[in-house]
Protein backbone atom coordinates (compact mmCIF):
# COMPACT_ATOMS: atom_id res chain seq x y z
CA UNK A 1 0.00 0.00 0.00
CA UNK A 2 2.79 2.31 0.80
CA UNK A 3 4.52 1.76 -2.40
CA UNK A 4 1.16 2.54 -4.40
CA UNK A 5 0.67 5.45 -2.78
CA UNK A 6 4.87 6.66 -3.36
CA UNK A 7 3.76 6.19 -6.92
CA UNK A 8 0.73 7.34 -7.48
CA UNK A 9 2.45 11.28 -5.33
CA UNK A 10 5.24 11.31 -8.20
CA UNK A 11 2.92 9.86 -10.90
CA UNK A 12 4.76 6.82 -11.64
CA UNK A 13 2.67 3.66 -13.39
CA UNK A 14 1.14 1.68 -10.39
CA UNK A 15 0.15 -1.98 -11.49
CA UNK A 16 -3.61 -3.05 -11.24
CA UNK A 17 -4.55 -5.68 -9.54
CA UNK A 18 -7.15 -7.62 -11.13
CA UNK A 19 -9.83 -7.85 -8.68
CA UNK A 20 -12.88 -8.43 -9.63
CA UNK A 21 -14.33 -5.16 -10.92
CA UNK A 22 -17.41 -4.45 -11.55
CA UNK A 23 -18.69 -3.46 -15.44
CA UNK A 24 -18.77 0.46 -14.40
CA UNK A 25 -14.81 0.40 -12.68
CA UNK A 26 -13.99 -1.94 -15.71
CA UNK A 27 -15.12 1.06 -18.32
CA UNK A 28 -13.75 3.57 -15.86
CA UNK A 29 -10.29 2.13 -16.02
CA UNK A 30 -10.42 2.20 -19.62
CA UNK A 31 -11.36 5.64 -20.18
CA UNK A 32 -8.34 6.44 -17.91
CA UNK A 33 -5.86 4.63 -19.75
CA UNK A 34 -7.39 6.14 -23.00
CA UNK A 35 -7.25 9.75 -21.45
CA UNK A 36 -3.51 8.60 -20.56
CA UNK A 37 -2.61 7.63 -23.68
CA UNK A 38 -4.36 10.83 -25.35
CA UNK A 39 -2.18 12.98 -22.72
CA UNK A 40 0.93 11.50 -23.36
CA UNK A 41 1.11 10.62 -26.92
CA UNK A 42 3.44 13.08 -28.16
CA UNK A 43 4.74 13.65 -24.63
CA UNK A 44 8.29 12.69 -23.68
CA UNK A 45 8.59 12.67 -19.66
CA UNK A 46 10.89 14.86 -18.25
CA UNK A 47 13.85 13.35 -16.25
CA UNK A 48 15.12 14.51 -12.95
CA UNK A 49 18.04 16.33 -14.63
CA UNK A 50 15.84 18.79 -16.19
CA UNK A 51 13.64 19.33 -13.37
CA UNK A 52 16.64 20.16 -11.45
CA UNK A 53 17.75 22.45 -14.06
CA UNK A 54 13.73 24.07 -14.66
CA UNK A 55 14.65 25.06 -10.65
CA UNK A 56 17.62 26.44 -10.47
CA UNK A 57 16.70 28.76 -13.43
CA UNK A 58 12.87 30.41 -12.58
CA UNK A 59 13.64 33.73 -12.13
CA UNK A 60 13.82 35.05 -8.16
CA UNK A 61 14.01 31.82 -6.10
CA UNK A 62 17.50 32.66 -5.33
CA UNK A 63 18.74 28.84 -6.45
CA UNK A 64 21.18 28.12 -8.69
CA UNK A 65 23.10 24.61 -9.90
CA UNK A 66 25.40 24.56 -6.67
CA UNK A 67 22.64 25.14 -3.62
CA UNK A 68 19.87 23.85 -5.14
CA UNK A 69 21.03 20.36 -3.68
CA UNK A 70 20.62 22.16 0.04
CA UNK A 71 16.77 21.39 -0.41
CA UNK A 72 14.95 18.16 0.48
CA UNK A 73 12.50 17.08 -1.80
CA UNK A 74 9.59 19.02 -0.06
CA UNK A 75 11.36 22.24 -0.69
CA UNK A 76 11.86 20.95 -4.40
CA UNK A 77 8.93 19.71 -5.26
CA UNK A 78 7.24 23.15 -3.39
CA UNK A 79 9.73 25.47 -5.89
CA UNK A 80 8.84 23.31 -8.77
CA UNK A 81 5.35 24.01 -7.93
CA UNK A 82 5.61 27.75 -7.15
CA UNK A 83 8.03 28.40 -10.35
CA UNK A 84 5.50 26.68 -12.61
CA UNK A 85 2.45 29.33 -10.86
CA UNK A 86 4.72 32.61 -11.21
CA UNK A 87 5.87 31.18 -14.93
CA UNK A 88 1.70 30.60 -15.77
CA UNK A 89 0.71 34.13 -14.32
CA UNK A 90 3.49 35.68 -16.13
CA UNK A 91 2.40 34.30 -19.60
CA UNK A 92 -1.06 34.60 -18.80
CA UNK A 93 -0.47 38.44 -18.02
CA UNK A 94 1.19 39.03 -21.16
CA UNK A 95 -1.69 37.48 -22.94
CA UNK A 96 -3.25 40.14 -21.64
CA UNK A 97 -1.53 42.50 -22.74
CA UNK A 98 -0.98 41.57 -26.08
CA UNK A 99 -4.94 41.99 -26.62
CA UNK A 100 -6.23 38.15 -25.34
CA UNK A 101 -10.04 37.92 -24.39
CA UNK A 102 -10.66 38.62 -20.12
CA UNK A 103 -13.11 35.88 -20.53
CA UNK A 104 -10.16 33.29 -20.86
CA UNK A 105 -7.68 34.03 -19.56
CA UNK A 106 -7.58 34.23 -15.70
CA UNK A 107 -4.75 35.83 -13.54
CA UNK A 108 -4.40 33.77 -10.53
CA UNK A 109 -1.37 35.44 -8.10
CA UNK A 110 1.11 32.95 -8.20
CA UNK A 111 1.51 34.30 -3.93
CA UNK A 112 -0.74 31.78 -3.17
CA UNK A 113 -1.08 28.10 -1.12
CA UNK A 114 0.26 25.18 -3.18
CA UNK A 115 -2.19 22.38 -2.82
Amino acid sequence: MLVTNIKLSNKLEVEDDEKELDEFDKRVLEMEKKIREAQNKNVEPLKFADLISCVANFDGNGLNIINIWNLNVYQFYEQLQRGQLKEQYQWNLKSLLAGASPDNIKTESYLQNIK
